[in-house]
Parts: structure tokens; sequence; C-alpha cells
């Protein structure tokens, strides 16, 4: 038997603490793989959870919308059309027994309400189907608006204090069911019926103040449900419902009467700017509030799964907002029949307000509403600018907003924003024609405001403008346009002068000599041939235009002028014909 040396057994010590290291490593990197797997597949699960919620309508929400324009014209139209017939049917009952004579008006009533009430029953009932039940119940809704106003208008054996609290009663009703049953059209329902209450049991007298006052908490309501439940048909029924109303109020207290009372103005002015709060103001404020993920943090206090996330955005808001300011900023000038310069600064003052949404909107990462909002903003200023100058003053302040606005465009790649700049360069181009159709003439040629306004709009067209155009296309034609609008210029200054014709064609001629010798410098072939077509258009006025109404004398040094003018390009440029240049490499 052999011993064991103390080498030997030192030896084998390291041997299994090397192996018992390399086991603990082989643990420690096992380990570390599992909890990377596990914090990749929880980054996951976060950034699908947060994905999933930015589809949402709302954060957290438990209710969704059920009620759009686009349901409604393809899956409930035939629910719709039953309704409406259903509830003509009824109207024609009552109409029918006014005329012969059935039964004693209490009992016509009675027969209107148990047919509401069946109609709102069967709605309740589990032989309805989910799409069919708001509209049953929606048709038992008519049903009672209609009864009261029968038995109110028609039948007049209740008190206006009677018949005014059970509409009201309905349209409570119709909220809490909305609610209950989570249903837009019961809610659309109730806003629209409850708004149209004060008119249908109208009999010649009344309050404004009281109708405004019953206006505006019919749509607090509506405007609390819609805080709630985000329904997009709530917010048109709001904002349809209510400027019926306020027009209404606006031509019976205003607009008919011969010298209206200063209260009224200001009862009218007071509810728009309350239902402009509620139907535009607390709409946006609650997108705001959505806000962007970007920066926060997640309830463990770690930073969010993803660095960009995009809400998605009400188009409902979106539209509204297109529509609100301008609208606001008309009724406001029919309130009080503003003067020109006023209904200016009032478009100013409703521009800087609409405008002040643009960027909170912006950074919580709405761009789409945020670009909406500045396209109205614009369009409001735009109306102040036609309201403040006439003539080149505003000439010059449209085409400045129109390259500002395609600078914003380019900036925050809006598509409304882009739109807004090519509307406001078509309108700076009408106005430039109309005011050369209409005006007299200036006795300084070319040295004159409005030529020198032209000027403006024809270098922003053809220059400004295209290098914050994306599109090859689009660049080409605005600078083709702005290349055939200075043509026009030149003949419109210079044609009146002695000689005009003649005039003309030299300042063509030089014109186009620039435009040729740029496009060989700059090495672009299309501006090029824009260059010698120019030439060729100039040589076809000396045969058809000067040929005739130049004098005999100036025909000599015109013609050999050009003849000498296009053999020394020939000459100069030669060598340039046959070189390749580099294509148009421009996008934007």
């Amino acid at each position: 038997m052999t011993s064991e040396t103390p080498e030997d057994s030192d030896l084998d010590r390291i041997e299994q603490l090397e192996k018992r290291v390399e086991y603990l490593e082989s643990v420690i990197r096992n380990s570390d793989r599992e909890q990377a797997s596990a914090y990749e597949s929880s980054q996951r699960e976060t950034r699908e959870k947060a994905s999933a919620q930015t589809e949402k309508p709302g954060i957290g929400e438990r209710f969704i919308d059920v009620f759009s324009m686009p349901a409604i014209l393809k899956d409930n139209w035939l629910y719709w059309i039953g309704v409406g017939l259903l509830l003509l049917g009824v109207i024609f009952l009552f109409n029918y027994s006014v005329e012969q004579g059935w039964l004693i008006p209490p009992v016509r009533s009675a027969f209107g309400l148990l047919i509401g009430g069946t109609l709102f029953w069967l709605g309740f009932t589990r032989f309805a189907g989910d799409k069919i039940r708001p509209f049953l119940m929606g048709a038992g809704i008519g049903a009672f608006y209609i009864t009261g106003f029968a038995t109110f208008q028609l039948y007049s054996f209740i008190s206006y204090p009677l018949a005014f609290s059970f509409m009201i009663a309905v349209t409570v009703l119709s909220f809490g069911t909305s609610i209950r049953q989570n249903s837009s059209t019961l809610a659309l329902i109730g806003t629209l019926g409850g708004l149209a209450t004060p008119f249908m049991l109208y009999r010649g007298d009344g309050s404004l103040l009281m109708l405004m006052i019953y206006c505006c908490i019919i749509m607090t309501g509506a405007a609390a449900i819609y805080q709630f439940k985000e329904w997009g048909s709530l917010l048109w029924s709001k904002f349809i419902g209510g400027s019926l109303v306020l027009l209404v109020a606006l031509v019976t207290s205003v607009l008919d009467v011969d010298d209206p009372l200063f209260a009224d103005r200001w009862i009218l002015q007071s509810s728009l700017i309350y239902m402009l709060g509620l139907v535009w103001v607390l709409p946006v404020v609650k997108e705001l509030k959505k806000g962007s993920y970007q920066g926060r943090t997640m309830e463990d206090g770690t930073p969010p799964a993803t660095d960009k996330i995009r809400i998605r955005e009400n188009p409902h808001i979106q539209a509204l907002a297109l529509l609100i300011p301008v609208l606001a900023v008309q009724f406001t000038h029919g309130v009080w029949s503003l003067s020109e310069p006023n209904l200016g600064f009032l478009a100013i003052i409703g521009s800087s307000i609409t405008a002040s949404f643009c960027f909170p909107l912006r950074r919580a990462g709405f761009r789409d509403l945020s670009a909406t909002h500045m396209f109205s903003a614009l369009v409001l200023f735009t109306q102040a600018m036609f309201l403040f100058f006439q003539g080149n003053m505003l000439l010059i302040v449209v085409i400045l907003e129109a390259l500002a606005l395609r600078y914003a465009s380019t900036r925050f790649r809006g598509q409304i924003l882009s739109l807004g700049s090519h509307l406001l360069v078509m309108i700076a181009w009408l106005l430039m024609a109309g005011e050369t159709l209409f005006s007299l003439g200036e006795s300084t040629a070319i040295l004159n405001m409005q030529a020198m306004s032209e000027m403006l709009v024809l270098i922003s067209t053809g220059v400004f403008i295209p290098i914050y155009l994306k599109n090859s296309k689009t660049s080409g034609f605005y600078q083709l346009l702005a290349h055939i609008g200075m043509l026009a210029w030149l003949a419109k200054e210079l044609t009146p002068l002695d000689n005009g014709q003649m005039i003309t064609s030299v300042a063509w001629g030089i014109y186009a000599v620039i435009v040729l010798i740029a496009g060989f410098w700059v090495k672009r072939p299309k501006l090029r041939g824009v260059g010698m077509a120019t030439l060729l258009l100039v040589v076809g006025k000396l045969f058809f235009v000067d040929l005739s109404q130049t004098s005999a004398l100036l025909r000599i040094p015109l013609f050999m002028g050009f003849g000498a003018m296009l053999l020394l390009i020939g000459y100069f440029l030669q060598k340039y014909w046959s070189e390749g240049v580099v294509p148009d490499s421009k996008e934007g």
C-alpha cells in the first residue's frame, strides 16, 4: 500500500477547490441569464401593456364609445330608420286623434306614455339583443318627449311647470340610463331632447336669461358624462344642440330686434363663453391630462419601457377644434355688431387663445391635435389681416404668413399646416391677380408699392417656399408658376411704357439668359431647359409681336442685338453643351 505524500494531498485539495469554483461560476452565469431573461420578459410585458393603454380612449378607462357615425351608417341604419318611423307613427297618431276627436286628452296622453313605457321596458328585457336594446330605450325616450309636447301644446290640460318638470324628468332618465347601460345613443337623445324642451314648450313668451341658464345646465350634465365616458357622439350632440340654441337666441334677441338690450347681449356672450368651456376647453384639457408616456415612471419607480409612444388622438376633438374658434368669433361679431377693426382685434385674440393650446398639446404627444389648433389660429389670424389691411399690404402679410406656415409644417411635420400654406399661396396669387386686373397703374414702372409686393410673392413662390418642400414635383410646380408669373409681371410693368413691347422683349431676353446661365452653373438640366424655352418664346415674340408693333428704326438694333446675344451664348457655353450634367437631385 502506497502512502500519500503531503504534496499529493495539497494538489487534490487545490483540484477540488478549482472544480468547486468552476461550479459556482456556472451557477452564477446561469442565474444571471435567468435574471436577464426575466427582466427582458417583464420589460416586454410592460411595453405591451403601455401600448395597449395608448390604444384605449383613456388611461384605465372602463367604458368605450359604442356610438360612431360609421357604425350608424353601416351597421345600425335599419335600427335608426325603424325608430324614426315608429316615432313618426306616434306623432301621426296624436295628430289624428285630435282631428277625429277620439277619446279625451288625458286618455290620449296616457296612451302615449304607455307606448313609451312599453318600448323602454322592452329594452330592459332579456329578449332584446345588445344592439337593439339602446334603440328600443331611445324610442321610448322619444315617445315620452312627444307625449309631453302633445299634452302641453295640443291638449293643454296641464300647466307649464308640470309639463316642464316632466320633460326634465325624461332628460334625467335618459342620462341615467345611458350611464347604467353604457349607451351613448341614450346620452345623445337626452342631450338633444333636453336642449329642445324649451322650444317644444314655447308659447310666445319667456326669459332669455332662464333659457340660457337651463341650456347651460343640460350641457353641463352632458359634459360630465363625456368626462366619464368620452363618447364622441355626445361631444357632437353638445356642439350641434348648443349651437342651434345660441343661434335661435341670437336671431330672436339681437338680430331681429331694432334696439337690442345690453343685458341680452351680455347674456348671450356669457353663455357662449361657458359653452366653449364645456365643448372645447374641457375635452382638450382632458386630452392633456392623458399626456405622453415620455419621462414618466412606472408604479415601482422604474423608467417607462419605451422612450416614445404615439398616443391615439381623438378625431372628434380635432374636427371641432377646426370649427369652434372660427364660429365663436363670428357669433361674437353678431352679438355686438362689431366694426371691421374691432372684429380684427377679436380675431387676433381668438387666434392667440387657440394657439396657446398648441405647444402644451405637442409636448404631451398630441401632434395632430396641436397642428389642428395651429391651423385654426392661422385662419383667425388671416381673417384679422384681411380686416386690418387692404391692397398691397394685405398681399405682403398673406405671403409672409404662407412662408411662416410652410416653415412650421416642415419643422413640426403637420399635414394640416402644409395644406394651410398651399391655400395661403393660392390666396396670395388670387389677390395679386385681382390687384392687377382692377388697379389703375402707377406712374413709375417697377418702382412702385404694388410691383414690389408682387415681386415678393414671386420670389417667395419660386425660391423660398420650394426650399421647404419635400416633394420635388410640387417644388418644380411652384418654380414654374413663379417663372410664368415673372414673365407676366415684366410684361405688365414694361408694356405701358413708350416702345413697351421692345423693352419687354429685352427684359425677357435678359431674364432668359440669367435662367440659362444659372441652369449651367448649378448643373440643373430642367432649369437650363426652362431658360432655352424662354429664349425661344422671346424669338417668337420678336416675329409675331414686335415685328408689327415696333418702328422700322428700332427693329434693326432689336433683331441684331438678339442675334448677337444668341451667338455669344452659343460661343461661351459651347463646351458645356455636350458635357454630362448632374441630374436634378433635389428632393425637397
